[in-house]
């Protein structure tokens, strides 16, 4: 029998990508419904809005991968 590591089995398998134009309130409750997923996922948002988006996520204790753009960004 084999030990398994236990970070190595909760390593993220899948990458989601959360597309951010603007400081929703929904924001904060989308990133964290994908952090309460069993599947461990490696989330990044990408934030092409006005706002704070750092203080935003402090502010509703999440921690997050942030990627900023100047240029307004859609999805496809």
């Amino acid at each position: 029998m084999t030990a398994v590591d236990p970070d190595k089995s909760r390593a993220p398998r899948i990458a989601v990508v959360v597309m951010s134009y603007g400081l929703r309130r929904s924001l904060a409750s989308a990133v964290r419904s994908l952090q309460d997923q069993d599947e461990p996922a490696e989330i990044v948002v990408v934030h092409s809005g006005d706002g704070d988006i750092d203080a935003y996520f402090r502010q509703s204790a999440i921690d997050v991968r942030i990627v900023r753009s100047s240029t307004r960004l859609l999805p496809g």
